[in-house]
């Protein structure tokens, strides 16, 4: 009976230690249910220190720290008639989101739709150092 449960015991760890790896699911935002959320594809790989989405409806960039290494997590935002630019910094520490809200043009001056397009970056402020994380992490319509 003990050889049996012992048996059993390291087939199940074996099958433990080598079974399949879940894949790592990218964070959402606690945004508003009415939010029209156009999230960044990530090609890095599996993980990622940085998350962003745009809202369409409400103009808001979040972004998301998903590393523990002291540097905040930034979204560098431009829209396509180059009048408008910023940046979103969530400096609120590992496993946070940072929700920046703004008042995007719509159209351009020519009438057709705006856009906007995001990269995504690091940054550490005690060597007031830029690590680019991915470029062109988005792009959406205002």
């Amino acid at each position: 009976m003990k050889k049996k449960i012992l048996t059993l015991a390291v087939a199940t760890t074996g099958f433990l230690l080598v079974g399949p790896t879940p894949a790592h699911a990218a964070p959402r935002p606690p945004a508003d249910p009415a939010a029209q959320l156009i999230c960044a594809t990530w090609n890095t790989g599996g993980w990622n220190p940085v998350y962003s989405c745009y809202d369409r409806h409400f103009d808001n960039f979040w972004v998301y720290d998903g590393d523990a290494d002291g540097n905040s997590a930034v979204v560098r935002w431009r829209t396509a008639t180059g009048e408008e630019s910023g940046s979103c910094r969530n400096a609120g520490g590992s496993g946070t989101w940072k929700r920046c809200a703004y008042d995007l043009r719509e159209y351009k001056p020519n009438g057709t739709r705006n856009t906007v397009h995001w990269d995504e970056w690091r940054y550490d402020s005690a060597y007031d150092s830029w690590q680019l994380i991915t470029a062109p992490a988005g792009s959406s319509a205002t």
